[in-house]
């Protein structure tokens, strides 16, 4: 499959597509009356310029900048990737966000993506190649986007990567080309596409991991190859339309795949190894500040650890205002009795429907706070559960002194 639709990837810049011109006309920039602005670069530094002038070369030969003598200059910068090697140019387009008329559209919340792929027979997921530079921009519109370089003077020829409706604008086209695939097997994210596989692995009764097969061949499950029929299209769609995924990034079928920061697979969805550990490492908070900031990263798993806020009240108590900090026994133990949950959370998933197990709230409450979670019975195994949600609240002075009768009754 990825031999015959070898046009809808792209393996280095050369081969990179572009939306056509067609059906996605080249973006105006929308500004209000302004100033043009002139701002100085930040210097390169001498161990990386070499480097940084062999990226502005390929980017001019591939056609993502062109020359300018435009009075607008913008400031940009270089960032190491994720790899923790290769650079990533980008602009600093802070006075060009100023006097742009924003774009209200927004991507989709990311509890609910990453819920849309859990609990499925498998996944995958593909990455447009740089995916703005898909996209091109208008000619009219390019001047506000020039920049100083060791190449004398550029200018973008497509979407501005830090443009302040670059995320709209790029998200909606991905979803129009797709849309007769959403939400049933895909549901895009600004330049990712996670696919959606079957709801069952149409596992065969009285056997273990023992799946239906083809008849016209026993050696193909039938859930690989219906995924393998709706990646198949999804591909036929985008090279159709002139873009390309990035064949290195391309994740045709896994048990599991992470999307926005949570790992989903056959068993639901849970924060991301890389999440969870983070929040492990995480080493004695020294300030109100570093207290708020490890709250903030624990609280994604908040959905799937029982009790979350209780654990954490010794923590949440000393954020309050006036409350002085205090980094005592009493902290310590809520930090590591909360990483500990954390390391142990459960999967969680959307629940069934129409289904014959009913979908059960159960609350728990003491002095402190409450505790809830909702959960499913599997149809086909009572004893197996899956649960939905589970979430919790401290109870405030005056409601400490609730009845217990009344305090489950405030969840």
């Amino acid at each position: 499959m990825i031999a015959e639709q070898n046009g809808a990837f792209a393996w280095e810049d050369s081969e990179r597509g572009s939306f056509k011109e067609e059906y996605f006309p080249a973006v105006e920039i929308p500004t209000v009356a302004h100033t043009p602005w002139v701002e100085k670069h930040f210097r390169i530094p001498p161990a990386i310029y070499e480097e940084v002038c062999k990226i502005i070369k390929r980017k001019i030969d591939t056609g993502v900048y062109e020359p300018s003598n435009s009075s607008y200059r913008s400031k940009w910068f270089c960032v190491v990737k994720k790899d923790g090697k290769s650079l990533r140019l980008v602009h600093s387009l802070e006075p060009l966000n100023r006097v742009t008329i924003a774009h209200s559209g927004l991507p989709p919340a990311t509890e609910e993506l990453a819920m849309h792929f859990a609990g499925r027979a498998c996944n995958g997921i593909l990455d447009l190649w740089v995916g703005y530079d898909n996209r091109k921009l208008a000619t009219v519109s390019r001047d506000l986007t020039t920049f100083q370089s060791p190449f004398g003077a550029l200018r973008l020829v497509t979407l501005p990567m830090g443009w302040t409706n670059s995320v709209p604008i790029f998200h909606e086209d991905v979803t129009y080309i797709l849309r007769d695939e959403v939400p049933e097997y895909t549901l895009p994210y600004i330049d990712d596409v996670p696919i959606r596989g079957p709801r069952s692995r149409y596992e065969l009764e009285g056997s273990v991991d023992s799946y239906e097969v083809l008849k016209e061949n026993s050696g193909i499950r039938r859930f690989i190859y219906e995924h393998f029929q709706t990646v198949n299209r999804i591909l036929q769609r985008m090279k159709y339309a002139g873009g390309t995924f990035s064949g290195p990034k391309t994740t045709i079928c896994a048990d599991y795949i992470t999307i926005v920061g949570f790992e989903c697979s056959y068993q639901g969805r849970k924060p991301s190894s890389d999440a969870i550990g983070k929040i492990l490492r995480w080493g004695d908070c020294t300030d109100t500040t570093d207290v708020r900031a490890f709250l903030g990263t624990a609280v994604q798993c908040r959905n799937h650890i029982p009790h979350f806020v209780t654990l954490a009240s010794p923590l949440y108590n000393i954020c309050k205002k006036g409350v002085p900090f205090e980094w005592g026994p009493e902290q310590i133990t809520a930090q590591q009795r909360l990483k500990d949950s954390i390391a142990m959370c459960l999967h969680t998933r959307n629940p069934k429907f129409p289904s014959s197990e009913p979908l059960v709230l159960a609350v728990d409450s003491s002095w402190r706070g409450v505790g809830y979670y909702l959960y499913q019975r599997d149809e086909n195994d009572q004893k197996l559960v899956h649960y939905v949600k589970f979430n919790s609240i401290l109870m405030d002075e005056r409601q400490q002194r609730y009845s217990q009768p009344k305090q489950s009754y405030v969840a």
